[in-house]
C-alpha cells in the first residue's frame, strides 16, 4: 500500500470507480462532492460540493473532469482548479458513467433522454429520447455506441449521428442495472438482474460433477492442466437450464444485428447490491478471453471463483483459484487486466476480504492483496465498490468501505 484517503462519514458507492488522468485521480461521492486528489501520495487538490449524489464514475477528456449526478445535470469541472465549464440538464438526473469516445461525451440520463456533448464547450451535438430509463452506461465500437434501458432491451446507435442502428427483442430480466456493456469479437455481452434464478440445490447439483479438493482446482491452474470432462459437461447441462425464460442473467448479442447468439454457461450469483442485482461484467484479458464468477463444488462446500470464457468454444476453459486461499463463498466479483496481470476484488464482508488477490498469468502464479484498512466504523457492508481497479503508471488503484487505496506493484 502506498496511501489511503479516508471518505467516512461521506460514502463511496458500488459502482463509482476512481479515474485517472494528468498525474490525478477523481472520484465522486454519495453526498455531492467531487474530489481531485494527487496520485503520488493522496493529498487532496481540490474537492468541489453541493451537487447532487454522485453514483457512479466520472470521465476526463480535454482537461475537464465530467461526471452526472442525481440533481439533474451532467457537468464538466476544471481539471486543475474545479472551477466549473459547463453543465447541461438531463431528466431525472444522472446515475451513469460518462463515455469518451471520438472525442465527444455520451451519456443517458435516468429519464430516458441520451446525450452526445462536445467536451470544449458543453454543445449537445445530438440526443435521442429513449422512452424508457436509462440506468446503464454505454460502450463503443467501431463507430456505434452500446447500451441497454429499463425496458430490456439493448440499443446500438452510430456514434457521429445518433442514428438507431437496432434495438433488441425485449429479455428477460429484472433491469439492466448499472455498469456497462463489454464489445468483444462482434458480441455485445452484458449481465443483468435474473428473474428466476435456479435453486440453491440445482447449482450444487450441478457443480458435483467437478467435485475438486480446492488444492486440485489450485494445481490445475498452476500446471496448466486442463479442466476435467466433467466440468465441460456441467457447462452443457447448465446452457439447458439457462435457455429456460427469465433464468440466465448474461447474454451475448450479435454485434451487428443486436440478436442472442447463444447462451455461454454461467452461474447466476448474488449481486453486490442484493440477491438478483445486476453483478459487474466480464473484462477481457490479454489472451481476448472473458474473466467472471464461476461456481465450483470443492470438496464439502461450494463456492466461487474467477473463469476464464473462450467466446469461440463457448466454455469456461480455464479457472483461477489461489492456491492459498481456495475460493469464496457468495456474492459477486469483479475484475481488472492490465498486460498479463488479472486483479481479482470480492464484494462481501470483512471475513471474505482475504480472497482478493492478482494473478500474473505467463507464470499461474498469485500475489495477495492484503484485507481493507482499519478504521471501518459505520462503513457498512455495501460501501465496496462494485466496479473494477484503475490502473496507471505500475499503480493500482481501488475502493474498499470508504477509503480511496494506492497500491504499487512491481
Amino acid at each position: 500500500m502506498l496511501w489511503q484517503k479516508k471518505f467516512w462519514p461521506e460514502r463511496i458507492i458500488d459502482a463509482v470507480q476512481p479515474i485517472v488522468a494528468d498525474g490525478k485521480v477523481y472520484l465522486g461521492s454519495r453526498e455531492g462532492t467531487m474530489y481531485c486528489l494527487d496520485e503520488k501520495d493522496g493529498k487532496e487538490v481540490w474537492a468541489k460540493r453541493g451537487f447532487g449524489p454522485i453514483l457512479f464514475a466520472a470521465a476526463c477528456v480535454d482537461g475537464k473532469t465530467i461526471f452526472g449526478s442525481l440533481d439533474g445535470c451532467v457537468r464538466a469541472l476544471d481539471g486543475e482548479t474545479g472551477k466549473e465549464a459547463w453543465k447541461i440538464p438531463g431528466p431525472k438526473g444522472f446515475t451513469t458513467a460518462p463515455l469518451i469516445a471520438e472525442g465527444n461525451v455520451f451519456i443517458g440520463s435516468r429519464g430516458g433522454t441520451f446525450f452526445c456533448i462536445e467536451p470544449k464547450h458543453g454543445r449537445v451535438l445530438w440526443q435521442v429520447d429513449t422512452q424508457s430509463y436509462i440506468l446503464q452506461s454505454a460502450a463503443y465500437d467501431d463507430g456505434k455506441v452500446y447500451f441497454g434501458t429499463e425496458d430490456c432491451c439493448m440499443r446500438a446507435y452510430e456514434a457521429k449521428t445518433g442514428k438507431l442502428i437496432w434495438k433488441s427483442q425485449p429479455l428477460y430480466m429484472q433491469s439492466m442495472g448499472p455498469y456497462a456493456p463489454v464489445v468483444h469479437d462482434g458480441y455485445v455481452i452484458f449481465r443483468c438482474g435474473w428473474t428466476q434464478r435456479t435453486s440453491w440445490r440445482e447449482e450444487a447439483d450441478l457443480s458435483k460433477g467437478s467435485s475438486w479438493g480446492i488444492g486440485k482446482w489450485a494445481e490445475t491452474f498452476r500446471n496448466k492442466e486442463p479442466l476435467p470432462a466433467s466440468f465441460y459437461e456441467v457447462q452443457d447441462e447448465l446452457v439447458k437450464r439457462l435457455s429456460k425464460p427469465g433464468v440466465r442473467e448474461m447474454y451475448v448479442l450479435n454485434a451487428e444485428t443486436g440478436v442472442e447468439e447463444f447462451i455461454v454457461p454461467h452461474w447466476p450469483s448474488n449481486g453486490s447490491l442484493g440477491a438478483g442485482a445486476p453483478i459487474p461484467p466480464p473484462i477481457v484479458d490479454a489472451d481476448g478471453l472473458l474473466v467472471l464468477t464461476v461456481v465450483l463444488h470443492a470438496g464439502s462446500g461450494r463456492g466461487s471463483a474467477w473463469g476464464r470464457l473462450d467466446l469461440k468454444k463457448r466454455r469456461v476453459v480455464d479457472v483461477l483459484v489461489d492456491p492459498s486461499k481456495g475460493s469464496a463463498f457468495d456474492q459477486s466479483k469483479y475484475v481488472s487486466a492490465a498486460g498479463d496481470l488479472v486483479f481479482c476484488f470480492h464484494i462481501s464482508g470483512t471475513p471474505w476480504l482475504a480472497y482478493q488477490g492478482v494473478v500474473h498469468l505467463p507464470s499461474r502464479t498469485w500475489q495477495p492483496i492484503p484485507a481493507c484498512v482499519g478504521g471501518t466504523a459505520g462503513s457498512g457492508f455495501t460501501t465496496q465498490t462494485g466496479v473494477g481497479c484503475a490502473i496507471s503508471d505500475g499503480r493500482v488503484y481501488h475502493v474498499e468501505r470508504n477509503f480511496l487505496i494506492s497500491r504499487g506493484w512491481r
